[in-house]
């Protein structure tokens, strides 16, 4: 036990509030806040004595953690105290971010394989399978500006199609008409800064989640409709989705393209509209997006990558506890996380302001 106030009344197995992710850690990640002075009975019988209110997805240490000594979580080193005691929220204050540098690996290292539970007990949900075999919890339609210049005329597009066409009345296997407007492109420099953006851009229409896709440029821009297909096709990405294209200044002007992407928005929908979620899927289908609110939660990090949760696995977090803090289904980090595009360079020209011939005129992946 430690050393705070210890109220009996107020105590409770470790599991109703916190997580300890690996037997091998020293401290447990905060589900449900917590208060000062409750007492948490750990597997091993022993008593930590929580000694402030802590919310959730922050760390309280287990035991004692000298000064020097590692802090760990997953079974590794996340940091170095500089003196914790037990049931003491973990902080910048009482930890740094020094970890052991390993340079040499040894030759066994290596995971053992995931213990799977049967298909049968595995969890499922009704999801939007997508040609390339992922599946989406949502069906929408996406307005994507390749730049800031034709961010003003996608929120337009999305308004106009939501609030004039009642998408759902109409089409009800689509969730919604979403546009992503934004402050970069037009005259932005090269290397990393164009690199994030062409590819946030990219694997936000090739998500699960979307349908179908509008992209739309003004057209003078850096990154207009040329330059982010040829990237795609350099990278060799697929998207195998409903997808029309709209230049702004080819159109005739704001009001022109928005006209023609209000009008053209329908034929999109409707083969959105095709993809059903009828049949359950197996919930490792899912991809997870884990995000830290703060760095004092995640020990200096701002953002854990995306990862798929494998929830078949059996003594996986997500498996064991499906209150694990901040996964969300279905939700992939768009700067990271792995999409495809279309195969042929149709970057060497520009295109007519519409496309029907880019909508496919087969059905869903069933």
């Amino acid at each position: 036990m430690t050393d705070a106030k210890f109220d009996c009344q107020r105590s409770a197995p470790l599991a109703e509030y916190a997580l300890v992710v690996n037997p091998e850690d020293n401290v447990a990640v905060v589900r449900r806040q917590t208060a000062p002075g409750l007492g948490l009975l750990l597997t091993d019988g022993r008593i930590v004595v929580v000694r402030e209110a802590i919310p959730p997805g922050h760390r309280f240490a287990l035991c004692a953690i000298p000064p020097g000594e590692f802090v760990r979580q997953y079974g590794q080193p996340i940091g170095t105290s500089r003196g914790i005691g037990a049931g003491e929220w973990v902080t910048h204050a009482n930890m740094s971010n020094d970890v052991p540098v390993v340079r040499d690996l040894p030759e066994d290292l290596h995971n053992p394989p995931p213990d799977y539970f049967p298909e049968e007990q595995r969890a499922r949900f009704r999801g939007f399978v997508r040609p390339d075999g992922r599946v989406g919890t949502r069906n929408h339609v996406l307005v994507i500006p390749t730049s800031m210049c034709a961010s003003h005329e996608a929120q337009q597009i999305a308004t106009l199609a939501e609030h004039l066409f009642d998408v759902r009345a109409r089409f009800p296997n689509v969730d919604g008409v979403v546009a992503i407007p934004h402050n970069k492109g037009c005259g932005c420099q090269d290397g990393s800064t164009l690199e994030i953006l062409l590819r946030t851009l990219a694997n936000y229409a090739a998500h699960p989640n979307v349908g179908a896709a509008l992209l739309i440029d003004l057209g003078c821009e850096k990154t207009n409709l040329a330059r982010m297909e040829r990237w795609m096709h350099e990278r060799a990405m697929e998207l195998n989705k409903p997808l029309a294209r709209i230049g702004i200044q080819e159109a005739g002007g704001t009001r022109a393209a928005v006209e023609d992407a209000v009008v053209f928005w329908n034929r999109v929908a409707a083969f959105a509209a095709t993809y059903n979620h009828a049949k359950p899927r197996v919930f490792d289908q899912l991809d997870a997006s884990l995000r830290a609110k703060d760095t004092e939660a995640t020990g200096g990090a701002r953002e854990v990558p995306a990862r798929r949760v494998r929830a078949g696995v059996a003594g996986h977090p997500a498996a064991r506890d499906p209150g694990v803090p901040g996964a969300r289904g279905g939700v992939r980090d768009a700067s990271r996380g792995v999409a495809r595009a279309p195969e042929a360079d149709r970057g060497a020209a520009r295109r007519p302001r519409l496309e029907a011939g880019a909508l496919p005129g087969r059905g869903p992946a069933d």
